[in-house]
């Protein structure tokens, strides 16, 4: 059975829950013109598309939204909505519940028999009330402007409503073992469209909790990888880093702690079951096997054959790169390989603070494999 969960409820960073969403939006776009027969996006400038996707431009969103509007509604005062969209980006008194700022839905559909507004959010409560009062206001304003301008009543979306899973992840992690986990996307009630992320594997809540925040922790990598991100300004591409747990050194003459001792033994059956070879035993003992599983990887790797793993030293090192490289390897987003994610590219590039995030989870799941070892 799966356990589901929003980027806020696993302890995922504001900057990480952001560049999430960004992608949970991209998607779901992408999703709603294959299942509803395909759009016409509209871009600037103004190509007269059907579809408005609240997604970054060259210009504000306010005016993006008022030349969505203008071209389909010719005797609408744009400037007015505009003037009034970036005067009320942000509510001046959030104690006031009148003073909400401005609607600007994530997708607008405008065509001869179906004029629709849909908004996407998290799965929780907070997440179906902001997606409801986001479209009532929505549509409150669309129908003040009806009084001068017939033509701009809009609708709560009823064509879309997906019940749809894209998998993010489906491999071994090893703390955990075979971890699938999968974005959920389902409408609920009219227009609104909510999202989850679910594990559909065996594992305790905490333990549901950190695999997912290892996930959103790779996605930002793989998506970086792949150019659809961009890195930090004046930075080099981030690359995961941490601090090995590892307290002793393990292996021949060594003080071979035990815990440290399955650790080693872990990580080494890591790297052999990427190589197709067989398991070591894990059991804190060290002995031939475990030397010459050691000298194994030191020979295929780092070209220093001594049979031990020192703490800091370049077995340890590559043993701990190498199980990182192949958690990001292991994510294929293949579920949305013919989706045009080209969006995300129109994003600013990621917060300079953003890669420490991401390292504190890699952190995180280090300091757990050797602490479940």
């Amino acid at each position: 059975m799966a356990v589901c969960f929003t980027p806020g409820q696993v302890g995922a960073s504001g900057r990480i829950v952001q560049e999430y969403s960004a992608y949970v939006e991209t998607v779901v776009q992408e999703h709603y013109c294959l299942k509803t027969g395909g759009c016409f996006k509209f871009t600037r400038p103004s190509n007269g598309g059907t579809e408005f996707f609240d997604e970054p431009t060259k210009t504000t969103r306010c005016r993006f939204l008022g030349e969505f509007l203008k071209a389909h509604h010719p005797g609408l005062d744009v400037d007015f909505v505009v003037q009034a969209c970036e005067a009320r980006k942000k509510a001046v008194d959030p104690d006031d519940e009148d003073d909400e700022p401005f609607p600007v839905p994530d997708i607008i559909t405008h065509r001869p028999t179906r004029k629709e507004v849909y908004e996407i959010k998290p799965r929780n409560a907070a997440g179906r009330k902001d997606a409801k009062d986001k479209l009532d206001r929505f549509l409150g304003m669309t129908d003040f402007l009806s009084a001068t301008v017939p033509t701009t009543r809009y609708q709560r979306g009823t064509l879309y409503r997906p019940d749809e899973s894209f998998v993010l992840y489906d491999a071994p992690i090893t703390v955990f073992g075979q971890v699938k986990v999968v974005l959920h996307v389902v409408g609920e009630g009219q227009g609104v469209i909510l999202h989850e992320i679910c594990v559909e594997s065996l594992l305790t809540s905490p333990e549901a909790k950190l695999a997912i925040k290892i996930v959103l922790g790779i996605l930002f990598l793989v998506l970086l990888r792949r150019g659809l991100r961009g890195a930090p300004v004046g930075a080099p591409t981030p690359a995961l880093a941490w601090s090995s747990p590892l307290e002793q050194g393990v292996g021949r003459n060594r003080p071979n702690a035990p815990r440290d001792v399955r650790y080693v033994q872990v990580m080494l059956n890591e790297s052999r079951r990427l190589d197709g070879v067989a398991a070591i035993g894990v059991d804190g003992l060290v002995g031939p096997e475990t030397i010459g599983a050691v000298e194994d990887f030191q020979t295929a790797v780092t070209g220093i054959v001594d049979g031990a793993v020192d703490v800091g030293g370049p077995a340890i090192n590559a043993l701990e790169r190498s199980h990182a490289d192949a958690l990001v390897a292991a994510m294929t987003l293949s579920d949305v390989d013919g989706f045009d994610l080209s969006a995300l590219t129109g994003y600013p590039p990621v917060d300079e603070e953003l890669p420490g995030d991401v390292n504190a989870i890699a952190q995180e799941y280090i300091d757990t494999v050797h602490a479940r070892a």
